[in-house]
């Protein structure tokens, strides 16, 4: 056990940490010590602790001794990876990975866990052709029983690098593989079938050269199938899978995506975690996949789409077209959020709203056939308003709303949020009624205890009475007003306590509240602190309008 803390520690220190301990003498016994005491531990330690090091540290290990590099040679990971070196030219980064698999390709015969090959470059000079590597890996792979497989290939060719069959092929029905990543390549098999009955992870992005994928394996748990332009058909058979993601090609210049079909087979009682999907048609049937997340984005739906899915907790439409009819059955629902390009109208937010009964967030974006917000929901917690163009009337019944955010004008009224714990962030355009109307009506946000305004240019201390007393306005009775110059990153703060007052109360005050039930600050006796406020932004200025009023 004290050998075994001693690698421990030993493996924590960096091997050019050691290297410089070795060569500085007065350390060197302490670290000879400390070898010889990892050299004894058992193989299979000393393979887990070579999984904590990067390719570079571990190839280094192997230099310190005999031992290491036997223990060096036996470990059955191949990570070859030109991000990692400093070798950046593809002659010499093939010769480097032909040098080390032929040294230790002889010690890993039929118990290769992993084999990693990545070569990532964006310069033209740089373009070569690895395929004859390429094909000795995957036939090694193939032939050693590869558990985990990595393949990715990123550089400005006018084609993929191509894969042969012949390499490729055997890897498809592998009983040893439990992770299959493929980047960048021409796969040669138009219709692949993966029947890897171990199969856990599969990953197939920016890939060409085939129409079809099949994937029939029970243990697969996740799915990724990301750009591959030429891909018209998806099936995927699991008794296990848990999340699928799947992203087509971006929309075309006429707006057009490019349809695929996708087909997910469940077994009895069985559900997704999570399914996103973006750039593709999405079938109802699709919708209808039980899962608990559901994120759609820049898809193509039904202008009439039913979803039906009592295990869905999170909801998330995004950029999906114009959908006319949308009608969610989803009665464990917490999340739900649709965005850009909804026709959400009133009667649909105050009947689907008010059904969603585990409903916690909901997010209203951009939705410019909204006139009126109406709904009431026991559980819901957050509620975001932004850019609602034509929105005139919002009225939400949301005893336990714990965060509201609006970003709009404040022509909306009334402007009702009922909750006795909610914290409201309020983003305004600030247009203001004239004179006369102010008079006359109710100040939207009464309830508000704290205002931040943000400022874009330097304030004139002229001009910050006016901006206090139309934000004073606005919230009548603040704890604290905060001016944010995102010039200066200055913040200014204003804390205001009020006492009540029972002449102020019955005096008109200049008739500012004459006939309206909720009256104004100049109604209260004041205690005014103020903070980061000077001569060059008004401090004077407002000192003196206030104490026009006490």
């Amino acid at each position: 056990m004290e050998a075994r803390f001693d690698a421990i520690n030993f493996c924590e220190k960096s091997i050019d940490q050691i290297g410089q301990s070795v060569e500085a003498g007065n350390e060197h016994r302490e670290v000879e010590k400390a070898t010889t005491k990892l050299e004894n531990l058992p193989l299979p330690l000393i393979h887990h602790i070579m999984d904590s090091l990067s390719s570079k540290d571990s190839t280094k290990f192997s230099i310190l001794s005999k031992t290491f590099n036997s223990s060096w040679l036996t470990y059955p990971v191949l990570n070859f990876d030109n991000a990692l070196f400093p070798i950046q030219h593809p002659h010499a980064f093939n010769a480097f990975v032909h040098r080390t698999f032929q040294l230790r390709a002889p010690h890993i015969l039929g118990c290769l866990h992993k084999l990693r090959f990545c070569y990532k470059v964006h310069l033209r000079f740089f373009i070569y052709d690895f395929k004859p590597l390429v094909t000795e890996l995957l036939y090694f792979a193939s032939h050693n029983n590869c558990k985990v497989l990595d393949f990715e290939i990123d550089m400005i060719v006018s084609q993929s690098l191509s894969i042969p069959f012949n390499a490729l092929h055997p890897m498809l029905s592998s009983k040893f593989l439990t992770t299959l990543k493929l980047s960048g390549f021409t796969l040669p098999i138009p219709d692949p079938v993966i029947t890897c009955p171990a199969l856990k992870l599969l990953s197939i992005t920016f890939c060409i050269g085939f129409q079809t994928l099949h994937v029939v394996s029970p243990s697969l748990m996740e799915v990724e199938i990301i750009l591959c332009q030429e891909l018209k058909s998806v099936i995927v058979d699991s008794d296990e899978i848990e999340c699928f993601k799947f992203t087509g090609v971006p929309r075309s210049r006429r707006n057009i995506i490019k349809p695929c079909d996708i087909i997910i087979t469940l077994a009895a009682n069985q559900y997704l975690k999570s399914m996103y999907l973006e750039n593709v048609i999405v079938s109802e049937a699709l919708m209808g996949v039980a899962t608990k997340i559901l994120h759609v984005r820049c898809c193509n739906l039904a202008k009439n789409m039913k979803i039906y899915n009592p295990n869905m907790e999170i909801l998330q439409l995004e950029n999906c077209g114009v959908v006319e009819n949308l009608v969610v059955s989803a009665p464990n629902i917490e999340h739900f959020k649709y965005s850009k390009g909804a026709i959400i109208t009133d009667g649909w937010v105050k009947s689907v709203v008010s059904a969603l009964a585990c409903l916690k967030e909901l997010k209203i974006l951009s939705c410019n056939m909204l006139e009126k917000i109406e709904f009431k929901n026991a559980r819901l917690e957050t509620l975001v308003v932004e850019t609602c163009s034509k929105l005139k009337e919002a009225m939400v019944d949301a005893p336990n709303l714990l965060h509201f955010t609006y970003f709009g004008s404040v022509n909306v009224y009334p402007l009702l949020i009922l909750s006795a714990k909610c914290d409201a962030k309020i983003t305004l355009e600030l247009i203001f009624p004239r004179e006369f109307m102010l008079k006359n009506m109710v100040s939207p946000l009464h309830d508000v205890k704290h205002v931040i305004v943000k400022v874009g240019e330097i304030l004139r201390g002229c001009t910050v009475p006016s901006l206090v007393e139309s934000l004073l306005w606005l919230a009548p009775k603040p704890d604290i007003l905060t001016l944010e110059s995102s010039l200066k990153r200055k913040k200014s703060t204003i804390k205001f306590k009020f006492r009540w007052n029972a002449q102020k109360m019955d005096k008109e005050e200049d008739n500012c509240c004459v006939g309206l039930l909720i009256k104004c600050w100049r109604h209260y006796d004041l205690h005014i602190e103020y903070e980061g406020f000077d001569d060059n932004n008004g401090g004077n200025q407002l000192r003196e309008y206030f104490a026009s009023y006490l």
